[in-house]
């Protein structure tokens, strides 16, 4: 790219004089963004206000930059895709400023957003608050769902084409050129990604409505993540992820999912393992989704909204056979879809099969027997996955049950009592994983982190009454320490030689117990 402006160039674009802004570290340099792509540089308008002006590198010009600026404007208004209020510079209507610099051929220009990029925050290391992790993420995750609801995806989510500021907190996405949604082009190369952040479906390139799911997640969680120190000393660089760790359930994957659970919430640290653990991109959680697991808006799409289109309407409806109507058919007929309604998939396939016996060219009661059988066969798979689950008390076996619930509230989201099932099954999940770390840290004797975790698992469980067995003999042994050292320093005092061999010889036996700290010896003994 062999564009180089100077400080005391100005440039003539659609009868407006605009100048370089400089920078404050090094007078007299443009302010200048330098991506794979293209360079964004900061303009002044003769009035004052702050533009962007993106010079694209050779391969990326092309006329389908100026054709799609028109209908990006349509979507200028949703949160964070304010750069989408652009003017692109071409030859029909700028020639005599291409004529004088070929290079800004289908350059954008566009708002100016003040901000850095979250890449740059990671690359610095630099902390930020639980609050500041919190607003950051629900400003996100608001946008990104506003996005999914207009039809739109940015296709390249990712860390440098985050731009974010603190204060106010303020989201902006950029690099929208290859956006996918109603009215734009699909584009000549499509894209594959940013490393760290790319799915593995789309290593030939994805253009489509479910482009940015998982690459929402991945972000969503480097950033509610960032306010814990063990997240920042793990994170590989400009990305938390190095690029071959993506969907590997390695160390930094394991940091960053126990930060989540611990820190902020177990519904969401599981739809991140949803997300990581997925072989599609519409395995990922719905953009849609993410508010909610926040506590943030969930009313709907924000205008524009996206037009349906004609072929995706949903046909009417053709009536069911005529089949004569009785007032015993009818009140069979509410029975089973009460029943079906109450879970009771059993009984209602029972009514069902009675209605076919009586009526048996009813097409409505055979498709809905169908279903009954189905969901019977669901029912049946819950209720051991269940039992499993409440006999193993292991994590992987409630997330089964978990799954297998989510299938059952997908085919039939009238039913209230799953809903009530899966709040039991989370809570179930969030014990056995509480359980599972007490066991971990009992393993390493970090006792204080014990201590923490206890109020997470009910009275009486099996791993909170050996962690209370062994913290009681913990702290019976710092006791028993502490007195044999208080009388060895007392015999020392009194110059009792033979006592002080003899008190110091009990203090060594008792350090060296199994299970005993060696920690806190040591820290006794220097105190000693």
């Amino acid at each position: 790219m062999s564009f180089l402006p100077r400080i005391e160039d100005t440039l003539l674009i659609d009868g407006v004089k605009y100048s370089f802004v400089g920078t404050p570290a090094a007078p007299g340099t443009p302010v200048a963004r330098k991506g794979s792509h293209a360079t964004v540089y900061q303009m002044q308008a003769s009035e004052g206000t702050q533009h962007a002006l993106k010079v694209l590198a050779p391969e990326y010009r092309a006329p389908r930059i100026a054709q799609a600026a028109e209908a990006l404007m349509t979507f200028a208004s949703l949160p964070a895709l304010r750069v989408c209020a652009r003017s692109v510079l071409t030859p029909q209507k700028n020639r005599p400023l291409l004529e004088l610099s070929p290079d800004l051929a289908y350059a954008v220009l566009m708002p100016w957003v003040e901000g850095e990029t979250w890449q740059e925050v990671m690359e610095s290391r630099r902390p930020i608050s639980p609050r500041q992790s919190r607003l950051l993420a629900k400003r996100l995750a608001s946008a990104l769902a506003a996005m999914g609801h207009s039809g739109l995806a940015h296709c390249d989510l990712s860390g440098s084409n985050l731009l974010i500021s603190l204060s106010p907190v303020i989201v902006t996405l950029v690099d929208v050129e290859d956006l996918f949604g109603p009215g734009l082009a699909r584009p000549d190369h499509l894209p594959v990604g940013s490393p760290g952040y790319a799915h593995r479906e789309g290593r030939e390139g994805v253009w489509s409505p479910d482009a940015d799911r998982f690459g929402a997640a991945v972000l969503l969680a480097e950033i509610l993540g960032w306010s814990d120190k063990l997240v920042r000393e793990s994170a590989s660089g400009k990305t938390y992820f190095d690029p071959e760790e993506v969907h590997s359930e390695g160390e930094r994957y394991q940091v960053l999912w126990k930060v989540l659970w611990e820190n902020w919430d177990l519904a969401f640290a599981e739809a991140f393992r949803k997300a990581w653990r997925s072989s599609q991109l519409q395995e990922c959680p719905r953009l849609s989704s993410w508010p909610t697991l926040l506590g943030g808006w969930t009313t709907g799409p924000l205008t524009p909204t996206r037009p349906e289109p004609k072929e995706a309407r949903a046909a009417p409806r053709s009536p069911p056979e005529s089949v004569e109507a009785t007032p015993e058919k009818e009140t069979l007929f509410a029975s089973a879809r009460d029943l079906a309604g109450e879970g009771h998939w059993e009984e209602a396939r029972s009514v069902s099969d009675e209605i076919l016996r009586n009526w048996p060219e009813d097409s409505e009661v055979r498709s809905l027997l169908g279903r009954f059988q189905r969901m019977q066969a669901i029912g049946a798979g819950l209720r051991q996955a269940s039992e499993w689950a409440a006999t193993s008390g292991r994590s992987q076996d409630w997330r089964s049950y978990l799954d297998q619930l989510k299938t059952a509230r997908e085919e039939a989201p009238e039913v209230g009592r799953y809903r009530e099932l899966q709040g039991q099954a989370e809570h179930g999940l969030a014990v056995a994983l509480a359980a599972e770390r007490i066991e971990e840290l009992l393993a390493g004797k970090q006792w204080e982190q014990v201590g923490k975790l206890l109020n997470r698992i009910p009275p009486g469980h099996p791993a909170g009454l050996r962690a209370v067995t062994l913290i009681e003999e913990e702290t019976q042994r710092r006791l028993e320490l502490a007195r044999l050292l208080r009388e060895a320093r007392e015999a020392l005092q009194q110059e009792d030689w033979q006592k002080a061999e003899a008190d110091s010889a009990k203090v060594w036996r008792s350090a060296a117990r199994p299970g005993s700290s060696s920690r806190f010896w040591k820290g006794r003994s220097r105190s000693g």
